[in-house]
């Protein structure tokens, strides 16, 4: 499926226990004209996580949990592989999070709205839940207005940012097409990313005979 003729993928990542990891992205309707514009503006981006949205991030993981990294791909064609690319570590990322111990593919979901209607103009982000508090099996309204309010900051500041491309967007690779965000939103409701799941080793096992 086809890309707009310009766009950059950003990918943010981390480490979970056991040698798991977990990444989630978002798109910007530009592409860096080179990688040293790339480098710029993948530190820009990830000084602005610092700053807006892992204060808010941390308070979800455990000490055994972090983020550690921004990969930058930019695209200057519909097809193919990507044209520039760069990344940053990303500081002071251990999670601080002291609630109850959740399985590792738990995530809070963060939906990206636009001014497009139906599917194509909408986009997800999942954000890794291993220890918080819940309230009747779910996360409190005060955990999800903070959530969304620091992802509208940290899409705010890379907007402005002068050394990034572009703006925060959904892409569509149906019709090819780019949507700037206009809103983020997240409900209490937390979700399980299977896939995950899948490739999680056992720390424990148990059988018994019947005799």
């Amino acid at each position: 499926m086809p890309r707009p003729t310009s766009s950059t993928r950003i990918v943010i990542s981390g480490s979970l226990p056991g040698g798991e990891a977990f990444a989630w992205g978002f798109w910007l309707n530009e592409a860096p004209v080179d990688n040293t514009v790339a480098a710029g503006a993948a530190a820009a981006i990830a000084s602005a996580f610092q700053s807006d949205l892992l204060p808010a991030l941390s308070g979800f993981i455990s000490s055994d949990c972090s983020y550690d990294r921004l990969d930058l791909y930019g695209y200057n064609s519909p097809t193919g592989p990507a044209s520039t690319q760069a990344n940053s570590t990303i500081a002071s990322g251990t999670g601080v999070g002291s609630g109850s111990s959740h399985p590792l593919q738990v995530g809070m979901v963060c939906s990206l709205h636009t001014e497009r209607p139906g599917r194509r103009g909408r986009g997800r982000m999942y954000f890794p839940v291993t220890a918080l508090t819940l309230t009747a099996h779910q996360a409190t309204q005060s955990h999800i207005d903070g959530v969304t309010a620091a992802v509208a900051a940290f899409f705010h500041s890379v907007n402005i940012s002068v050394p990034v491309n572009g703006q925060v967007s959904v892409i569509s690779q149906v019709d090819g097409l780019a949507y700037p965000v206009t809103a983020v939103s997240a409900d209490s409701r937390l979700d399980i990313q299977r896939r995950r799941a899948q490739g999680e080793a056992e720390l424990y096992q148990s059988s018994e005979d019947i005799v």
